[in-house]
């Protein structure tokens, strides 16, 4: 009895001990360096209702981790996610959206993976927190939230805000004063310094003519030009600070959705030969005016107001400029106004899909305007050369087999002329990868991102190269990151992102990426063909008729192999791919009758 009763005791001090260490390894994997909050979400789609939550919830003190706000180009996306995870995350809010849960959306499924582990080995079963936003039906959630109450952000965000406040409340979640940062560089081995971000609002037009509204947008866009590359600045793309023109929304509330530290406005009268241009940088947070400024000078000196504004900013913003930085910043593109006139015309109405030869002759026209008044002008070079591949594609004008050499002697031209152009490199890319030579347009990829890690176009232009280089899914993750920087270009982005999903196989999810894309460019012939490829790889041929029967009231004359054969695919399986797609549809080249 008496060793019995000591064998009991004995047992009962290990289970303490068990209990115990049990308790102080819980309580070490909770607490050590968790004190964020992680938002897992469909990217770019649920971008907007991101932003807006990670804004509110850092006004409210909390630490807020997504990638719309710390991924950086470079950034290697996955580790950096898993790490965020597993090390920092004390809350996991995933955005239910039809996107989301799409069974496609392999990054989105993956960190819910990951947080469902979490969530069991903290023996924290609120360690998910879903937020739905649209009218997703709730038995279609994953399973590893179907148990768990979810909070209805579909009608009005700021009225459900409460509620989720409520929720991390009462979990306990700490605040914080540490704000998410946007920098463009990290070094090694240290804490990347947080960089000053920028966005430069579009000027308003004093004029009273709507048609001048080019010239003004034209100099804030200049702007952006000169500053965007500056490796110590974060400027927000133009597509982002754009969308405000016109507003009337408060300036500080701007800041916060653009998630920037300052914004610059201006205003714009052009009247004969003088220009009256005024400009304000202002603190995002106060809403108070750090630097401001009025110009009225002869039409000419409009190159040397541009260049003080630039100065301005930077000054009033210490930025520290590199040594290839200084010289340039100062460096206009042209000296021309005229030439400048004709290139802001034409970027005018490039802003927009060019849908019809019509549009494409009065752009190409603008753009040939600009470099004839200055051979010089490397920007207005490399235009001309992405036209020219516009018209090598799309066939608009004569002779268009004989636009894609055109277009990359052009883009030579613009790089003998001024070598650091970014944008001369890109159109020389883009030159070399629809001429089949891959290698040549990574080199020059390389070459924009180096200068600019977080350039859209050059990120959107390197996920193009991996897709035709037979590399859909890795070129997925690199479109999507385009679309986030510069949702301006959604429509290309969709396009590309559509055709990714195709290549890849994964044709649901590619139809529905084709179809935004028509719904934004109505006069499609391509996304359409597409599109009816997916459907006729889902066996959907009633609705692949309609479809292809759209796109041959839009272009009689279209026939899939000859633009395909346009097309730089290295891989032979791809192009078939896409061909037995459509005569799984029921078609075949040149027939314009249902078999």
């Amino acid at each position: 009895m008496i060793l019995a009763g000591r064998a009991q005791r004995c047992q009962s001090r290990v289970a303490r001990v068990i209990i115990v260490l049990w308790f102080h390894s819980r309580t070490m994997l909770a607490n050590v360096d968790r004190d964020t909050i992680f938002i897992s979400h469909a990217t770019p789609h649920d971008n907007d209702f991101v932003r807006w939550l990670g804004d509110r919830l850092t006004a409210h003190g909390y630490a807020v981790w997504a990638d719309v706000f710390q991924l950086r180009g470079g950034t290697p996306f996955w580790t950096s996610i898993e790490e965020v995870l597993r090390k920092r995350a004390i809350k996991v809010i995933f955005v239910v959206s039809s996107h989301s849960i799409d069974a496609d959306r392999s990054g989105v499924r993956n960190e819910l993976s990951v947080a469902d582990g979490l969530r069991k080995s903290l023996k924290d079963p609120e360690f998910i927190v879903p937020l739905r936003i649209d009218e997703t039906p709730f038995d279609e959630l994953p399973i590893q939230i179907h148990q768990l109450n979810t909070l209805d952000f579909s009608r009005d965000w700021d009225d459900r805000l409460p509620d989720l406040l409520d929720t991390l409340q009462s979990a306990r979640v700490p605040h914080t004063s540490r704000e998410p940062t946007v920098s463009r560089d990290t070094a090694p081995d240290s804490v990347a310094k947080e960089q000053p971000s920028l966005a430069i609002l579009p000027f308003v037009n004093l004029d009273g003519n709507p048609e001048q509204d080019f010239f003004a947008d034209g100099l804030a866009e200049e702007i952006i030009t000169t500053l965007s590359p500056l490796s110590g600045l974060v400027v927000a793309a133009r597509s982002l600070s754009f969308a405000y023109k016109g507003s009337t929304i408060d300036l500080r509330r701007i800041a916060r959705e653009l998630n920037v530290g300052y914004l610059l406005e201006g205003s714009v009268r052009k009247s004969g030969n003088r220009i009256r241009m005024a400009a304000r940088l202002i603190d995002g947070g106060t809403g108070r005016q750090v630097w401001g400024d009025r110009y009225d000078r002869e039409l000419a000196d409009v190159f040397a107001i541009q260049d003080d504004v630039t100065q301005r900013i930077v000054e009033a913003l210490e930025i520290a400029l590199g040594p290839s930085e200084t010289p340039r910043l100062g460096q206009a593109r042209t000296r021309d106004i005229d030439a400048l006139g004709w290139f802001l015309r034409a970027r005018s109405l490039a802003r927009g899909p060019i849908q019809n030869a019509e549009i494409f002759a009065q752009y190409t026209d603008f753009l040939r305007r600009a470099v004839d008044r200055d051979p010089s002008y490397a920007e207005a070079h490399a235009a001309l050369a992405l036209a020219l591949i516009q018209n090598y594609l799309n066939r608009w004008e004569s002779d268009p087999d004989q636009s894609l050499p055109d277009a990359r002697r052009v883009a030579e031209e613009a790089i003998g002329i001024d070598a650091q152009n970014t944008f001369a490199h890109f159109a020389a890319g883009l030159a070399a990868m629809f001429s089949g030579d891959l290698p040549r347009a990574t080199s020059e990829v390389d070459i924009v991102l180096r200068r600019n890690s977080l350039d859209a176009q050059g990120i959107n232009l390197r996920g193009a190269i991996k897709l035709y280089a037979g590399e859909p899914l890795a070129a997925i993750s690199d479109i999507e990151r385009a679309m986030h920087l510069d949702p301006g270009f959604g429509h290309l982005h969709l396009h590309l992102l559509g055709l990714a999903h195709l290549v890849a196989g994964k044709y649901e999810t590619a139809a529905r990426l084709f179809r935004e894309r028509i719904v934004q460019v109505p006069q499609t012939d391509m996304t359409r063909a597409y599109l009816a490829a997916a459907l006729g790889h889902l066996g959907r041929a009633e609705e692949a008729e309609l479809v292809l029967r759209e796109l041959q009231a839009i272009n009689p004359n279209y026939l899939l192999t000859e633009r395909l054969r346009r097309l730089p695919f290295k891989n032979q399986a791809d192009v078939e791919g896409i061909i037995m797609g459509w005569r799984r549809a029921g078609w075949s080249e040149g027939q314009r009758e249902r078999k």
